[in-house]
């Protein structure tokens, strides 16, 4: 070995030296863990899972962490379990494109800038700029540079077929088909091989997951919120917000306060399943002084929408007329009226004839509706119901051409199976704030909010149209523009 080469060698080794001891400070320094989150680090197991409710223990700067102690190959809180010989390949699964945003400020957060590519490029607004959604950081022990995929679970199974990889995380729960195909790319790997999934129960099943867990093929990490749990380790005082408060006992009491009493199991402590039983929405009040139930109605600007939700039994068929007036303090709603096929008998002809008249009997017509949304077709027997089907009857009715169109909601982008959530939780911090209101004529929607417990049952056919008619509201808050027409009375 020359002269030259030695002393290139010399300075790679303390580099390399230095490199490994500033990430061991810096990881030390830069966070102060909860007990759950640094036993989750800790944990050697090849597949671990660990489960928070939402925005409390800190799921995601937990799998930020791991990402970059396996990537960078140094890892204070194990270090034997990542590679040293060589860079490794990692996938990142993020739920949506929207989602992996604020994921990846996280990420990049817990890298060093100094072990990132230069052709790394990173956005606050974007994010990660690369066409092949990858990026490069720098393996220390060897020098050489660790590849990171990302990739959206809406993007499927077929996204990451091809890649070999050492190290996956997840963050929240991915599909089946997804998990599947991701325990195939860290075969290769072997003993080397590791898997993590950071999540709340919400959104896609759990119940493989669960299975998986109970047969030991993950280690869970996972305890109620408690006080405790918000204290770092080594520290004797709670976790604050930015503003100053206290993560404690009381902060904890607000967050069941401001949660629907059957989704605090899983969105406050992280439980597997939502509470059976219970009464979704506890915050509604039909009586009192801050009754919910009231004849009130907008006056001046205001949005007139409707929502279908298809049955051919009994009071399965369900449009409601709601009113919603924008203020500073959020969308103000007034479900105005109801139509329920009483009977289940009835045909599209007569359900069109009959929400014509309701409109009728309030001084609207079909065309001063600003939105009209309904469920996808519903078919039984040799019955049928949809959107274009009911589109032409109303067509009939009103001797014209029906505008505005009814729009099947969307699937995807945080609807899909996670949009009854979302309804339920946008619905209960309307009713919280006082936002919300339903005329006594509504019986059946008074009837539903006061007896739904999140079951498919009679009672959850009017929650659904609700959610329809408010489905711009709850899927896309901040409305620009003149993207919505606004009625005058």
């Amino acid at each position: 070995m020359t002269s030259t080469a030695r002393a290139f060698r010399g300075s790679h080794l303390a580099t390399v030296r230095q490199l490994r001891t500033r990430a061991i400070q810096r990881a030390a320094s830069f966070y102060s863990w909860l007990p759950l989150q640094l036993e989750c680090l800790r944990d050697t197991a090849q597949a671990r899972l660990f489960r928070a409710g939402n925005q409390t223990i800190g799921k995601t700067v937990v799998g930020a962490e791991d990402l970059a102690c396996h990537v960078t190959g140094v890892n204070p809180y194990n270090p034997d379990s990542v590679r040293k010989d060589r860079p490794i390949t990692a996938v990142v699964i993020f739920g949506n494109k929207d989602q992996s945003v604020g994921v990846q400020r996280k990420i990049f957060e817990a890298i060093p800038p100094e072990l990132l590519h230069p052709s790394t490029k990173y956005s606050e607004e974007k994010g990660l700029i690369s066409r092949k959604q990858t990026f490069r950081v720098k393996h220390v022990p060897t020098g050489r540079w660790s590849v990171v995929y990302f990739r959206t679970d809406e993007q499927g199974a077929p996204s990451i077929k091809g890649i070999t990889a050492d190290y996956i995380w997840c963050d929240e729960i991915p599909t089946f088909e997804t998990h599947r195909e991701a325990r195939k790319r860290i075969t290769q790997a072997g003993k080397w091989g590791r898997i993590l999934i950071t999540a709340t129960m919400v959104n896609n099943p759990a119940g493989w997951l669960h299975d998986d867990v109970k047969a030991g093929l993950y280690s869970d990490h996972w305890r109620p919120l408690t006080p405790a749990e918000l204290v770092p380790v080594g520290r004797d005082r709670p976790l604050r917000l930015d503003d100053g408060t206290p993560k404690d006992a009381d902060w904890i009491a607000k967050l069941c306060r401001e949660t629907p009493d059957y989704l605090i199991p899983v969105l406050v402590h992280g439980e597997w399943e939502v509470r059976s039983g219970s009464r979704v929405f506890g915050a509604f009040r039909d009586g009192g002084a801050s009754s919910h139930v009231s004849e009130r109605e907008p006056d001046g600007e205001r949005e007139l929408v409707l929502g279908f939700d298809w049955g051919t039994k009994a009071v399965k068929q369900v449009c409601l007329f709601v009113q919603i007036q924008r203020r500073p303090n959020g969308p103000h709603v007034y479900v105005t009226d109801e139509y329920v096929a009483e009977d289940g008998s009835t045909t599209l002809a007569m359900d069109a004839r009959a929400v014509i008249g309701m409109l009728t009997r309030h001084g609207w017509a079909w065309a001063d509706m600003d939105r009209v949304y309904a469920d996808r077709s519903y078919v039984s027997g040799h019955e049928a119901k949809s959107a274009q089907l009911m589109q032409k009857w109303i067509a009939v009715e009103i001797g014209d051409v029906a505008k505005p169109d009814i729009r099947t909601v969307k699937r995807g982008d945080g609807r899909g199976r996670g949009s009854v959530m979302a309804g339920v939780r946008w619905l209960h911090d309307a009713m919280v704030e006082g936002r919300f209101f339903v005329h006594p004529r509504c019986r059946h929607v008074i009837a539903a909010l006061n007896n739904w417990t999140g079951q498919d049952d009679d009672w959850k056919d009017k929650i659904d149209a609700l959610r329809y008619a408010l489905d711009q509201e709850i899927f896309a808050p901040v409305i620009q523009g003149n993207a919505v027409r606004i009625r005058f009375r």
